[in-house]
């Protein structure tokens, strides 16, 4: 049908995306003046179909929101990912006046979703890795507001939760880029992810888990208890395995000190604040 035919055209059309945004350097023997005007007009229009893809995230259709997810992830060749994240960032920006955790705005918080797996999937690319130096300052920003608009949902809401368990996955991912992206030994970035991956693990850590409904047969059960626990229980899985990852040879920031005997209680402190939640 006519959605197959246009699913099969945009697989072939993304992974051709990227040629166009090499420049003109390769080609500037040819002696042909309307070049660089047809070239204008083609990158334009992947351009067009980038920002498309980007909007349809959230669709109301699962298959078509599915799709241009997969478009944008794993399909579009990787010299396209300027233009991928200028049109995430925009997307980022208008959650932010937005309330995700409101029932009636399902959609926005599936496209907070969708934006998280979208990252997530690139960054866990083996195929890549020459490349991400080229958008490392990209996906740092596009990270930093992500982190940002999470922190401005209600703590005690489901969705929170939820994207705080998409966060931590998205940076178990990112081990995988950071040394293409040049960011394995950014001690000073890697600590202030810590202190929001911390808290998360702490949030998940300090609630009333109800082990005796857990432990019942099915039917018995409470089962939005049930369901709450198991969403806890998961954040504090997922976060404790970014834990391992962002704390693996980092030297811990201290607060700064002018004697060395005040260095030291500052990182007996420092030290002692992440062994405390953990040792919970």
């Amino acid at each position: 049908d006519e959605w197959a035919e246009f699913r099969n055209l945009a697989g072939i059309l993304a992974p051709l995306s990227g040629v166009l945004f090499l420049g003109y350097r390769e080609l500037d023997s040819l002696d042909n003046p309307h070049y660089e005007e047809w070239v204008w007009h083609l990158r334009k229009d992947f351009d067009f179909f980038i920002y498309k893809h980007c909007q349809w995230l959230n669709n109301s259709d699962l298959i078509v929101r599915e799709n241009a997810r997969d478009v944008l992830s794993i399909e579009l060749h990787p010299l396209s990912y300027k233009v991928l994240f200028e049109h995430i960032s925009s997307r980022i920006d208008e959650l932010s006046s937005t309330e995700v955790a409101l029932p009636r705005n399902e959609l926005t918080y599936v496209l907070l979703e969708q934006i998280i797996i979208t990252l997530r999937t690139i960054l866990k690319k083996d195929d890549e890795e020459e490349v991400m130096i080229l958008f490392s300052v990209d996906i740092l920003e596009i990270i930093a507001k992500l982190l940002s608009l999470v922190d401005m949902i209600p703590h005690d809401t489901s969705k929170y939760y939820k994207a705080v368990i998409q966060l931590s996955k998205m940076f178990r991912a990112l081990e995988h880029s950071e040394k293409g992206m040049a960011i394995k030994n950014h001690f000073l970035l890697k600590n202030k992810w810590l202190k929001y991956v911390t808290e998360w693990f702490r949030l998940a850590i300090s609630k009333e888990y109800d082990i005796e409904n857990i432990s019942k047969p099915h039917r018995q059960m409470d089962l939005f208890r049930r369901d709450l626990d198991y969403l806890h229980i998961d954040t504090a899985i997922e976060s404790s395995k970014a834990i391992a990852y962002l704390t693996k040879d980092l030297p811990l920031e201290t607060a700064a000190s002018s004697t060395e005997g005040e260095m030291k209680r500052s990182k007996f402190v420092t030290f002692g604040n992440y062994f405390n939640i953990l040792l919970k």
